[in-house]
């Protein structure tokens, strides 16, 4: 039948095979990179990532190129690197150094990779002045740079300083010295040239400075001057000599001094000018004094008289016209003032107002000394002023009182100079007449009956200078009765008063009269007075009187309480009131005292009846003590009282009598005196070999002891206990048997105990134990007397020792006494002798 045909294609493809990527690509500062793609074979279509052109960032970065078609893809991969150039860090800053050449820094740092050197190198040694220092950093791309300056300066060094100059000119010029050193140094020199220098030496200091330091010199500019000459001596004035001496002037500078006319020249009269000339090298200095020669004058004048209180007016001559005078005075004749020495301006007149203190003529002494115009003084001379007195005050003599007399005498002494005696009577009125004498210097005086007490006479002598003081007389008769005192009749508690009277007519003082405890402060003889009061016054009478030349009469006397009473002096009365239910007790009257207060205080105490008297009656119980006080009493109030205790303790017996040593016998009688009614006396010994036989319970014992026997010592001791069961301190004494009376027994009191003394002998200090038993001793809590006395009897040591409960350690330094035999003892507060021993001090 035929074909019939039909057709397909097979294709067969491959993966393409990409062609060789493109070499790396490394380039700088170009971020763009650009290649030619590669190709493939099959048919693939080839792909770059990035693709060329793209913009890279710094660093590689890995490109793919990929070759893709239908059976598959083929790549290959290839780098692009972009660099960069370096980035310097900052430069390090610019260094300046003094004297140092080396220089050292940290080298700055690069980005990318740049390696940084800097040129000249950290550590370099640099030349003076400033060295730019430039830093470098390096890569494939490129370089970076910075640069800081490194400046090394010297201390500068100063030439030699210019030579010292020496000249007259006080302006003086110089070079400047120059300087080494970097930077360039500035030089100064102080003062500066052409400076203006003083005279003498002045050091010139020259100075290069610059920024590392300085240095300087120094050089010396003396400047000669001209001679300065000193103070020219002072005029010379003299008188009568020619010949005119002194010392020339010095000058400075070294100048030489020459005066014209010379030192020792003859001078004509009149001032002649002296000049002194210095000289030196630098030139010449002068000055000049006067030398005056004078002729002396000669002066002169007359005495003068004249009245008290006028001017002596006495004219002065010269023989040289133009003179001047100077003059001193003294009194040679009585008591004038008013005169006066006048050294300068003094005139040609002497005119002092002169005035004469007595009653006699009075002469002034004038010495004058003249000088010329030119200064020549001449010889004093003497003028006096005669200056008349006026006369002396009278004293008047006569009676000054005029008791029943009817007519009297009253005169003066004559006056010396008085011409003239004028006499009045005052005060008196018509009661007293002059009869006779006026005018003389005494005169005769009627005196008439009436009642007028008060007269004055007074005289007043003259003459033709003046008249005297007046003097007067007062003549009385006797003052009345003063009247009532006014003032306090209590002082209660003050310290002052004032008492007056009203005057008394005819009075012409006051006599006033305290008692113990009032002195007066002011107003005495007057009519008022102030007293101070003591604390002790108590009560006592004020009075005045009048007084005058005829006598003086009292007045009514003021009673006064001051203060209140002192203490009654004693109580009298039973002081120990055992057994006694009743007693009266009293006092001596108290000064100042209006009453009494008795106060009775204790157990069963009581006062009986009145209690403001003298005395008074207490009832007691018999068994119990008290107390009794007694204090005056006035309008002041209540005193200090007196107080008495009344007691119903035993009492203590007196010394004990009897031999203090038995030796030789066998029995003794010891006793004391009785204490009062009703007492037992207890006896003890405490004594080797010896016993009380007799007398115990009263006050006289009977001791008995051996016929022989050894040596022994013991205490005696007695109390007494009265009828309230009250028993005494004991009354002791220290006995022995035929011992040198030194050593006693250990045991003191009862209750009481000794030790010896140890060590002993001793060469420093001893010691004795005192052991006290506070319910039995007597000593409890009081003081020990400790006496030591040496062989002759003489009393060493007496100390005061303190003893209380238990044992006392009392202790005794002797180390200042000389080698030898003491005697200690011991003695209580009641003078009882304790304890005795011998020490021995070696």
């Amino acid at each position: 039948c035929g074909t019939s045909s039909c057709s397909f294609n097979v294709t067969i493809n491959n993966s393409p095979v990409i062609s060789a990527c493109p070499g790396n690509i490394t380039q700088c500062n170009n971020h763009v990179a650009t290649w030619t793609n590669p190709t493939s074979t099959n048919g693939g279509t080839v792909v770059c990532s990035p693709s060329s052109g793209s913009t890279f960032a710094s660093g590689t970065t890995v490109v793919t190129c990929t070759a893709t078609n239908l059976c598959g893809t083929s790549s290959c991969s290839f780098n692009v690197t972009i660099n960069n150039s370096p980035v310097i860090s900052a430069c390090p800053g610019n260094i300046t150094q003094c004297n140092n050449h080396v220089a050292t820094w940290t080298n700055p740092t690069a980005t990318n990779g740049g390696t940084v050197v800097c040129s000249p190198s950290s550590g370099s040694t640099f030349a003076s002045g400033t060295t730019v220092v430039t830093c470098t950093a390096t890569n494939l791309c490129g370089t970076s740079s910075c640069s800081f300056n490194v400046t090394i300066n010297d201390s500068p060094v100063i030439s030699a300083c210019p030579g010292n100059i020496t000249q007259c000119n006080p302006v003086a010029t110089f070079s400047t010295p120059t300087a080494t050193g970097y930077p360039a140094a500035t030089v100064t020199c102080s003062p500066a040239s052409g400076s203006t220098f003083a005279a003498g030496d002045n050091t010139v200091t020259c100075t290069a400075t610059n920024t590392c330091g300085s240095s300087s010199c120094t050089f010396n500019v003396h400047i000669n001057s001209a001679p300065v000459i000193g103070a020219c001596p002072s005029n010379i004035t003299q008188c009568n000599n020619h010949v005119a001496t002194w010392t020339n002037p010095t000058a400075t500078n070294g100048g030489t001094v020459v005066c014209s006319p010379a030192s020792g020249s003859t001078f004509t009269s009149g001032t002649t000018v002296v000049t002194c000339t210095a000289t030196n090298s630098c030139g010449t200095s002068t000055c000049s004094f006067n030398v005056t020669i004078n002729d002396s004058p000669v002066g002169s004048a007359s005495n003068v008289v004249i009245c008290n209180g006028t001017s002596s007016n006495v004219p002065l001559n010269s023989t040289v016209v133009g003179t001047t005078f100077s003059w001193t005075h003294v009194v040679t004749v009585g008591s004038v003032i008013g005169g006066n020495d006048c050294s300068s301006n003094c005139g040609t007149n002497i005119s002092d107002i002169l005035t004469n203190l007595g009653n006699v003529h009075g002469v002034v002494e004038y010495t004058v000394t003249p000088t010329s115009p030119l200064g020549c003084v001449g010889t004093p001379f003497i003028v006096d002023v005669t200056i008349g007195a006026a006369p002396a005050t009278p004293v008047i003599t006569g009676p000054n009182t005029i008791c029943g007399l009817t007519t009297a005498t009253y005169s003066v002494a004559a006056i010396p100079e008085a011409t003239n005696y004028n006499w009045t009577i005052t005060t008196g009125g018509s009661a007293m007449t002059i009869a006779s004498g006026q005018g003389t210097t005494s005169i005769n005086v009627n005196i008439s009956s009436n009642n007028i007490n008060l007269f004055v006479v007074s005289v007043v002598a003259s003459n033709d200078c003046g008249n005297s003081g007046t003097t007067t007389l007062n003549i009385t008769k006797k003052p009345r009765v003063p009247g009532a005192i006014t003032g306090p009749t209590s002082t209660c508690g003050q310290n002052t008063a004032t008492y007056s009277i009203a005057p008394v007519f005819s009075a012409t003082s006051y006599l006033w009269t305290l008692p113990a405890g009032m002195n007066v402060v002011s107003g005495t003889g007057t009519t008022s007075i102030t007293v101070s009061i003591a604390s002790s016054f108590v009560v006592g009478l004020v009075k005045v009187a009048a007084v005058n030349a005829c006598g003086y009469v009292p007045g009514v006397s003021l009673s006064v309480t001051g203060n209140v009473t002192i203490a009654p002096v004693a109580i009298f009365g039973t002081a120990n009131v055992c057994g006694v239910t009743s007693g009266t007790y009293s006092v001596a009257a108290v000064f100042g005292a209006t009453g009494y207060q008795w106060t009775a205080t204790g157990t069963g105490m009581s006062i009986s009846g009145p209690s403001t008297g003298l005395s008074v009656t207490v009832l007691t119980d018999g068994v119990h003590g008290g107390t009794l006080s007694c204090a005056g009493t006035n309008v002041c109030g209540t005193g200090s009282p007196r107080t008495r205790a009344l007691s119903v303790a035993a009492i203590q017996p007196g010394v004990i009598a009897g031999p203090t040593n038995t030796c030789g016998m066998t029995t003794a009688t010891y006793s004391v005196a009785s204490v009062g009614t009703g007492y037992i006396y207890n006896w003890s010994l405490a004594m080797a070999g010896w016993s009380i036989t007799s007398g115990q319970g009263t006050t006289s014992i009977t001791v008995t002891g051996p016929a022989t026997g050894t040596s022994a010592s013991g205490l005696l001791k007695v109390t007494s206990t009265n009828s309230c069961g009250n028993t005494s301190l004991y009354r002791t004494m220290a006995v022995t048997y035929c011992h040198n009376s030194i050593a006693m027994d250990n045991a003191g009191e009862s209750g009481s105990t000794f030790s010896n003394i140890y060590p002993n002998p001793t060469s420093s200090e001893f010691t004795i134990d005192v052991t006290i038993d506070k319910q039995q001793s007597s000593i409890y809590n009081q003081q020990l007397i400790m006496e030591i006395y040496d062989v002759l009897g003489n009393l060493v040591v007496h100390q005061k020792h303190e003893v209380v409960n238990g044992t006392n350690i009392l202790k005794t330094n002797i180390e200042q006494f000389n080698n030898g035999i003491y005697f200690v003892r011991l003695i209580d507060v009641d003078g009882n002798v304790i304890y005795t021993e011998r020490m021995m001090k070696q």
